[in-house]
C-alpha cells in the first residue's frame, strides 16, 4: 500500500512498489531518499494531490512512519518455531 501523510510518500510493500507508484505521478527516481525510513517528498500541493489521486492512502505523520517502518520489519524478522514473531 502506499501512503502519504501530505509530505512523505512511501510504501508498506516494498521499494519497488514506492518507485512504480512514484513513477507513474512524475516524480524522479534520483529523488528517493533510502535509508532506515526511505521514502519520496511530495514538495508541492499539486504532487501531494496527484498521489491521493492515483491512490495513496493519507496517514498521520507518525503512523506513516509507523506503519512504513514495521512493513520492513516483519518481512525480515524470523520466525520461531511455533509461527510467532520474534
Amino acid at each position: 500500500m502506499i501512503i502519504t501523510d501530505g509530505v512523505h510518500l512511501a510504501s508498506t510493500e516494498s521499494a519497488k512498489e514506492l518507485h512504480d507508484f512514484a513513477l507513474r505521478i512524475g516524480l524522479k527516481h534520483e529523488w528517493f531518499q533510502s535509508g532506515r525510513r526511505s521514502h519520496y517528498d511530495l514538495t508541492t500541493k499539486r504532487m501531494f494531490y496527484k498521489a491521493v489521486a492515483a491512490g495513496a492512502t493519507i496517514l498521520p505523520t507518525r503512523q506513516l512512519i509507523v506503519e512504513a517502518w514495521w512493513a520492513t520489519k516483519k518481512k525480515s524478522r524470523p520466525v520461531s518455531y511455533k509461527g510467532e514473531m520474534t
